[in-house]
C-alpha cells in the first residue's frame, strides 16, 4: 500500500510538472514561429531601404499619387520614393535595368516585353478605363469619322498602350495604319504640334487631350468611350515588376500590393480628394487643366478591380493577336506567365 502510494504521488509530480513545462514550450514555440515569420521582412528591408516608383503623368497616376503622399506605403513600412516619367517605355527599361523597382504601365507593354523574353511581372491591376480622344485642329470644321481623316497627317505615341488600342479600333472599322500619314511622338508633344500646324490630327491621352482642348487647339471627333466600346478594350493598367525582385523580396512585394489596394479603396471613397491632388500634380509645370477636368479624371478611371480577370487577359491575347498580324511582335509566349495574382489576393483584394 505504501508503494503504491509513493507511485501515485510520483506520477502526480511528474503530471504536475508537465502541466507548467507544456505552455511554456508552446510559448516558446509561438515566439519562435513569430521570429521566422518576421525575420525574411526585416532582413528585406535592410537590403532594399528605399522602394522606387516610376509612374506615367497620365491621369493614371491618381492611385500612386495617393500611395505616395497619403501615406499608404509608409503605413506597410515601405520607404518610398516617385519618380512621374513621360512614357510608359521610359518606366519599363528602367524597372527593368533595376534603376526603379515598380512602375506602372498600360496592358499593351505587357504584351511587348513578353514577346521580347523579358522576365517581368504584373502583379496588380492599377486602373482600368480608356483615356484616349481622337481630335482634329481647329481649322478642320467638317471632320466626324477616322474615314474622313484618310491621308491625312495623324500624330500617336508609337507603341503606347493607346496606339495598340487605336490600332484595334481601325482594324474594327476596317481600316488600316498606312491609310494615314503618320507622325510619331509622345502624348506631351502633340499640344505643341497642333500649335504649329504640323499635324491633322491626334490621339493623345489625358491629362495632354484635356489641355489641348482647353487651349483651343483642336476639337474632340471621336471620345474615350466610343473607342473603348468599338475596340472591346477595358485597358487595365498595371502595376508591375522585375520577376528577380519578387523572388528576392516577396515581403516588400506585398506590402507594396497592399498599400495600392488600400489607396484604391481610399480613391473609391475620396473622389474629391483625389482630384485635388491629381490637379495639383498635373499643373506643376504649367499645363492647362482646370479642376473640372481632374474631377472628370477621376470619374470616368475605375479603380474596383485589383485582380487580372479573364476580361482583361481576353484583351491582352486581342492585343498580341493584333501586333503579331501587324508584324510588330516576333513571338506570342504564354501571357499567364506575365502575370502573379497571388499578392492581391492576400491583400483582400476584389
Amino acid at each position: 500500500m505504501k508503494k503504491t502510494w509513493k507511485w501515485l504521488m510520483f506520477g502526480l509530480v511528474i503530471l504536475m510538472a508537465a502541466t507548467l513545462v507544456l505552455p511554456m514550450g508552446a510559448d516558446a514555440a509561438k515566439k519562435k514561429r513569430r521570429k521566422v515569420k518576421y525575420k525574411p521582412l526585416r532582413a528585406e528591408r535592410a537590403v532594399v531601404k528605399t522602394v522606387r516608383f516610376a509612374y506615367s503623368e497620365s491621369a493614371t497616376a491618381i492611385v500612386p499619387l495617393v500611395a505616395l503622399q497619403k501615406g499608404f506605403l509608409k503605413a506597410e513600412g515601405i520607404n518610398a520614393t516617385g519618380k512621374p516619367l513621360k512614357s510608359g517605355a521610359m518606366a519599363l527599361s528602367s524597372v527593368y535595368g533595376g534603376s526603379l523597382d515598380f512602375g506602372t504601365t498600360s496592358n499593351g507593354r505587357l504584351v511587348q516585353w513578353a514577346s521580347k523574353g523579358w522576365n517581368m511581372k504584373t502583379v496588380a491591376v492599377n486602373n482600368t478605363g480608356f483615356l484616349a480622344v481622337v481630335m482634329v485642329k481647329t481649322g478642320d470644321k467638317t471632320s466626324k469619322s477616322m474615314a474622313d481623316l484618310k491621308g491625312k497627317k495623324i500624330a500617336i505615341q508609337k507603341g503606347s498602350g493607346t496606339h495598340i488600342a487605336w490600332l484595334r479600333y481601325i482594324d474594327k472599322i476596317g481600316m488600316k495604319e498606312s491609310d494615314f500619314e503618320m507622325r510619331y511622338m509622345r502624348s506631351s508633344r502633340i499640344g505643341a504640334a497642333m500649335g504649329t500646324g504640323t499635324i491633322d490630327a491626334a490621339i493623345p491621352w489625358h491629362p495632354f487631350a484635356r489641355s489641348i482642348l482647353n487651349r483651343g487647339l483642336a476639337r474632340q471627333i471621336i471620345s474615350e468611350d466610343k473607342i473603348a466600346t468599338v475596340a472591346k478594350v477595358p485597358y487595365p493598367f498595371m502595376l508591375y515588376t522585375r520577376t528577380s525582385f519578387i523572388a528576392k523580396f516577396p515581403g516588400i512585394t506585398q506590402k507594396v500590393v497592399n498599400a495600392w489596394v488600400k489607396s484604391k479603396r481610399w480613391i473609391e471613397n475620396n473622389r474629391e480628394e483625389a482630384a485635388k491632388l491629381y490637379h495639383k500634380f498635373s499643373t506643376r509645370r504649367g499645363k492647362k487643366l482646370k479642376m473640372a477636368d481632374a474631377r472628370y479624371f477621376v470619374k470616368i478611371i475605375k479603380f474596383k478591380t485589383d485582380v487580372w480577370n479573364e476580361e482583361m487577359m481576353a484583351d491582352l491575347k486581342a492585343n498580341q493577336v493584333l501586333l503579331k498580324k501587324l508584324g510588330k511582335i516576333k513571338t506570342t509566349p504564354n501571357l499567364y506567365d506575365y502575370i502573379d495574382n497571388s499578392f492581391v489576393k492576400k491583400a483582400g483584394s476584389m
